[in-house]
């Protein structure tokens, strides 16, 4: 998406599009679309480079999706931006960021190892790493 966003800055710089609308019409997307790709050049110039020096990775193997990348994008200050772009990068256990423990003795195989496909990651043993069930208490949960 980077390299699509600089595209279309160049694209308008250059006179080659008019407009956000004549950019939607060139590509077939909408106005909201180009503009949500345009705001990928507002990143700070370090994630940039890092974004651009990513190997290409299979399809649902990213390191960062796009909705904790527009949560990087919503950040107007470059080192807000870093911290959203570490928050992003944080290994998950039940949809929350995993603690060193959880690294060190569930998750042998080494960091940024992904599970097989069709399998979860194993889950943390430790009862801050869990999921919280509603209505449920700590003994609840447990038994």
């Amino acid at each position: 998406m980077l390299v699509q966003a600089c595209l279309f800055q160049r694209m308008l710089e250059n006179g080659q599009a008019r407009d956000l609308a004549d950019l939607a019409r060139k590509f077939s997307l909408t106005r909201a679309r180009v503009t949500q790709i345009l705001d990928h050049t507002l990143l700070a110039p370090d994630i940039q480079r890092e974004i651009l020096a990513l190997l290409p990775v299979e399809p649902g193997h990213e390191p960062i999706r796009e909705p904790e990348m527009r949560a990087v994008l919503r950040e107007v200050l470059w080192a807000e931006q870093r911290k959203a772009v570490a928050r992003a990068h944080a290994p998950r256990c039940g949809g929350r960021p995993r603690c060193r423990e959880h690294d060190a003795v569930s998750d042998r195989r080494g960091p940024g190892v992904r599970p097989a496909p069709g399998r979860a990651p194993a889950p943390c043993a430790r009862e801050r790493c869990r999921p919280r069930s509603a209505g449920l208490t700590g003994a609840q949960r447990r038994a």
